[in-house]
């Protein structure tokens, strides 16, 4: 009886150790599996792709995607309402401008190379390598062009800058330009001027047309030209000729064209005199008599 008891508790034995035994390894195998670290993407270069789950891989750039049309969004409605910090352009803007215009153009570039077309760096989608690619594609603001007032929304533009060249403060404006602040109809209203050299020899930081600048932007200007016009009208419906007030009237013209070609150049540039075509019936006017 002991012997027949005995092998029935040996037989119990084995199956707890093998129950026991099975456990261990399973516990061991999961531990295994969840020890093992997820795919990453990795690339080598900028059109390079690295190896990844096809579902993680679309469920990231998905994600990238999104938060980075978001991001563009808010930066662009940000950068619209907040204030402009109005600066004078020197020749240091200048420069700085150059660069802006070389960093633009080459975005331009690249985007067209690669089509339009986004890449996957380190888990997120990248355009360009540039984080600026979609603030490029903004439109300028229509109330910034030249000849409109200058928004409140911008800030107080200070005084000691009127008539004085200052900054772009488009920012989505990829021209070669200054602006100019001055009073208008008592407020402050937008004038443009390129910002190369007039006539390949004068800066806009240049002390001659600086001043030219300030006589062409003044109000008071204005409103010379247009009384020397309607005085003109009534000399020409006199019925006797008055020689010395055609030369008056000549030399006034004349005196304008130099003031306007002197500020904004001739016609190479954008914002050049010829390239308003208000201007070139002054000019007809002008060579004509």
């Amino acid at each position: 009886m002991s012997a027949e008891t005995a092998q029935p508790a040996e037989r119990d034995d084995q199956r707890r150790q093998g129950r026991k035994k099975s456990t261990d390894e399973s516990t061991a195998s999961k531990s295994r599996r969840t020890s093992i670290e997820p795919p990453k993407i990795t690339l080598t270069g900028s059109g390079a792709g690295g190896i990844s789950d096809g579902s993680q891989q679309q469920q990231q750039m998905g994600s990238a995607i999104s938060l980075r049309t978001y991001r563009s969004r808010a930066s662009s409605f940000a950068t619209s309402d907040r204030p402009v910090e109005f600066r004078p352009f020197d020749e240091a803007s200048y420069q700085r401008m150059l660069r802006r215009e070389e960093d633009y153009k080459r975005r331009v570039e690249e985007r067209k190379r690669n089509g339009g077309e986004g890449k996957l760096v380190e888990g997120e989608i990248k355009f360009d390598d540039d984080p600026e690619a979609e603030d490029d594609k903004v439109k300028r603001d229509k109330e910034l062009t030249e000849g409109c007032n200058l928004p409140e929304r911008l800030g107080e533009f200070p005084d000691e800058l009127l008539a004085q060249p200052i900054e772009e403060i488009d920012r989505h404006l990829h021209k070669r330009s200054f602006v100019v602040i001055n009073r208008k109809m008592g407020k402050h209203t937008i004038f443009r001027f390129t910002a190369n050299s007039a006539f390949f020899c004068m800066a806009p930081w240049n002390p001659v047309r600086k001043l030219f600048v300030r006589i062409v932007t003044n109000q008071i200007f204005d409103y010379f030209i247009m009384l020397t016009i309607l005085t003109n009208c009534v000399f020409l419906a006199l019925d006797e000729e008055y020689k010395i007030a055609e030369y008056i009237f000549l030399t006034i013209y004349s005196l304008e064209c130099v003031a306007k070609l002197m500020a904004r150049g001739l016609v190479m540039d954008k914002y050049t005199y010829l390239r308003d075509p208000w201007n070139w019936l002054d000019i007809f006017v002008v060579l004509i008599s």
